[in-house]
């Protein structure tokens, strides 16, 4: 009978994570079978649920690729998923909302409509997030469009903000034309003044902007800090206005410009100060005890 007495040390060894099934597994070995379904490594990993990219865990695909929609072993470069022909942005905004309400939801400005859109609406009124360049919005009537500012065929050239500022409930000032928000035409309506610095609200058009300063005295004095009709910025709180300071004010108030989410870098589990260098993990125990030998 082979045992034996231990006096002060057991040295026990975790069982080594699975092998892959084939050499198709371009990740590390640990990453395989270790309770964390990992993507993007050529072969299902026995960890996922299934092969679609909502069972994902880890993204092992090299930046900027994502895992497949469908095949989440296998790595795409915008706009080459097959399963998403026409989508151009990364694979995560799809149908995210449905994975992740807090999170998750209505991207525009993709190439193709988002699941998370509802109802098949293409009208920029439902779009949660904006994935189009800075300078650029959705399309009024395409959101699956981008149009540079001032060259939405839907919205003439004379509107120069973002599309889903003319179809928000605001009053948004000095973009070329006033705003269907706007209860009229007077800068005593604005809600938000993207005039540039050294220009205000005209008066008597607030969709135009003018070099020429109102009276001081005057009620309706917008674009300095000490009036109490004030316009406020889009990206200050402050009644602070008259300018436009670039991307900031496209974002934030009903829809977000859409940033990359962190990507999770998978590394191998353990640490060193507890399992050293060969992987295994040291344990205290009785000098009293009897222990059968264990095979692997």
């Amino acid at each position: 009978m082979m045992n034996r007495l231990i006096g002060t040390l057991l040295i026990l060894c975790a069982a080594l994570p699975a092998a892959a099934q084939t050499a198709a597994w371009t990740c590390p070995e640990s990453y395989y079978g270790d309770d964390g379904c990992d993507c993007g490594c050529g072969e299902l990993d026995v960890d996922c649920a299934g092969e679609d990219f909502a069972d994902c865990e880890y993204n092992n695909c090299d930046d900027p690729l994502s895992p497949g929609y469908a095949d989440n072993y296998n790595c795409y470069a915008q706009g080459e998923d097959p399963e998403l022909e026409g989508w151009i942005c990364p694979t995560s905004y799809y149908g995210d909302g449905k994975i992740d309400t807090d999170q998750g939801g209505c991207d525009c400005g993709c190439g193709i409509p988002d699941v998370d859109c509802p109802g098949n609406n293409l009208s920029v009124a439902v779009c949660e997030y904006d994935s189009c360049p800075d300078g650029q919005s959705p399309g009024l009537l395409d959101n699956t469009t981008c149009n540079v500012y001032g060259s939405d065929p839907d919205l003439g050239s004379d509107w120069t903000c973002a599309s889903y500022y003319w179809v928000d409930d605001e009053c948004d000032c000095g973009c070329g034309s006033v705003d269907d928000g706007c209860s009229d035409a007077t800068s005593e309506s604005c809600d938000y003044d993207y005039c540039d610095a050294g220009t205000v609200v005209a008066p008597d058009n607030n969709g135009v902007c003018t070099s020429t300063i109102p009276d001081s005295d005057s009620d309706t004095v917008i674009g300095t800090d000490d009036s109490d009709t004030a316009v406020a910025s889009d990206s200050d709180s402050s009644t602070e206005s008259g300018t436009d300071t670039s991307a900031d004010t496209d974002s934030g108030r009903d829809i977000v410009d859409r940033e990359l989410p962190p990507v999770v870098d998978e590394t191998p589990s353990g640490d060193s100060s507890d399992t050293g260098d060969s992987g295994c993990a040291f344990y205290s125990i009785p000098p009293t005890s009897t222990l059968f030998r264990l095979i692997f």
